[in-house]
């Protein structure tokens, strides 16, 4: 006899002949059930995708409380009595430690919060810290959400499409006109618009406002970039705070044609220009003062075929990757000093290359690699699929297969697999690497439910449960709680925490 955890849809009672089991495909464990709310003994063989045999089924019930006021709450099941509790939460801990397999169940399973309606025609949504916010409608209406309770916070009208710029220190940005964008083959963004409104995450309320179009924000500041009338070069760029939009300095773009910060302000204090002969200028974004300057190999624009210019920053190293006619090469340079450090032979795959623990990964066609970020060595290579997702812990997760739909956990360090997760969807967060790592598979029944495995630092694998039915290509990451759209057209929250 084998101990399994199943999921049951709430509402259905339990019987004979009940086909409502969840089977996670090709996941790890692949034929295993995934844990919910029922406990259910099997008789028979464990081999994945065996046929059911007749099976007894406890109920254990919804586990969830009632600290929360959501928007459209779910109905809680019945409470039973504590004897059963006790004999079910018995039942399950035991059954928890017979499953085998590397994806491990959690004693609990998520819990539906709360949902609002979401038309898919143009309706965004942006998860931010404690909140979730909504735009849509025909005056593009932006609606701040609790991220646990569902609570309307604040609602503005009277912004562009996709309004919402950033969220940062406590202020969301959004623009209050329609944006107008430059073709740009470059790394750099070319934005112009009518306004720039901040306002603050928590009330709604107006901060300050000013004309133009905020090209990045992070770490307290804003950068507005200014571009001559054909869009092609730089005229000025200014940097704001942003609780207070006071100025802190503004610049002459030099000629610069482009330009480049981290993945966010917070990621760096540098900004660099670059001109459209490879003149690089490398400003202190404190202060606004020149660093540095260099001339750097630059591929020209009116180059044909595959050619692009592609830059990185990453603390005080700037990384430049030049492809010409479909060969490339990579360089690394001190910020500060603008002295190159290394140069390799080698292109990226898409342009993608990130800090990967105290390495630099590289996805390139023929896997993932390594390199020191020092010296430019290569010091391990993961062939396979070319698309790798940094993790929190500086590990990095590598696709092994061309669809990208099944990933291994790799140690930066030694290059070794620390695990696999199975097939399914990664949902991430790009903006909060910190924020922990799910993967979405499909089960068999109920149909369009998807199991849940968290991604644990060490690489272990964990299966918290079911959630849906979802489309798994909507979720946003929020940490402990997922922000997904159903196929009847709401955004439900879930905690899977």
């Amino acid at each position: 006899m084998r101990s399994l955890l199943c999921a049951r849809p709430s509402g259905r009672a339990s019987g004979a002949g009940d086909q409502d089991e969840l089977r996670v495909p090709g996941a790890v464990g692949s034929g295993q059930m995934v844990p919910r709310f029922s406990l259910v003994t099997i008789q028979g063989s464990s081999t994945p995708g065996f046929t059911l045999p007749a099976m007894s089924v406890i109920d254990l019930g919804l586990v969830a409380d009632e600290r929360d006021s959501p928007a459209e709450k779910v109905r809680p099941r019945l409470r039973f009595g504590v004897f059963r509790r006790v004999l079910g939460a018995a039942a399950a801990a035991l059954c928890v430690l017979s499953l085998t397999g590397s994806a491990l169940p959690e004693s609990h399973g998520p819990r539906d919060l709360w949902s609002v309606a979401f038309e898919g025609n143009g309706n965004t949504f942006t998860v931010g810290p404690d909140m979730v916010y909504v735009q849509g409608g025909p005056d593009h209406k932006l609606t701040a959400y609790g991220a646990r309770d569902g609570a309307v916070r604040w609602t503005t009208t009277k912004l562009g499409e996709e309004a919402l710029i950033a969220v940062d220190s406590g202020v969301v940005l959004v623009r209050a006109a329609e944006e107008t964008a430059a073709d740009n083959n470059d790394s750099g963004i070319r934005e112009v618009s009518g306004e720039t409104i901040a306002t603050d995450a928590v009330t709604g309320r107006e901060l300050w406002r000013r004309p133009g179009e905020a090209s990045a924000a992070g770490g307290g500041r804003v950068l507005f970039i200014e571009w001559n009338e054909d869009h092609t070069t730089i005229r000025t760029m200014h940097v704001i705070r942003l609780n207070d939009g006071t100025p802190l300095w503004s610049q002459p773009g030099g000629g610069a044609t482009t330009w480049r910060t981290g993945d966010t302000l917070a990621a760096t204090d540098r900004l660099a220009t670059i001109s459209s002969r490879g003149q690089v200028r490398i400003r202190d974004m404190t202060s606004g003062r020149v660093v540095a300057t260099a001339m750097v190999p630059w591929v020209s624009r009116d180059e044909e075929g595959d050619s692009s210019n592609i830059v990185h920053l990453d603390g005080h190293t700037m990384y430049v990757e030049n492809v010409k006619q479909g060969e490339g090469n990579m360089s690394a340079y001190d910020t500060e000093t603008m002295r190159r450090k290394w140069r390799l032979a080698e292109r990226s795959y898409g342009g993608r290359f990130y800090p990967c623990g105290a390495l630099l990964c590289i996805d390139q066609p023929e896997g993932v690699s390594g390199f020191d970020r020092n010296t430019g060595a290569r010091l391990w290579r993961i062939s396979g699929s070319p698309i790798g997702t940094p993790l929190s812990h500086g590990g990095v997760l590598v696709a092994s297969d061309d669809g990208g739909s099944q990933h291994s956990v790799i140690d930066t360090a030694t290059g070794k697999r620390l695990g696999d997760t199975g097939s399914g969807t990664l949902v991430g967060n790009p903006f909060a690497r910190e924020k922990a790592l799910y993967v979405l598979t499909p089960v068999f029944q109920p149909r369009g439910h998807m199991a849940v495995n968290k991604i644990e630092d060490t690489g272990r694998v964990v299966l918290r449960g079911a959630i849906g039915p979802i489309d798994q290509t909507t979720c946003q990451n929020g940490g402990e709680l997922l922000f997904c759209v159903t196929p009847d057209g709401r955004l439900a929250v879930t905690d899977v925490g």
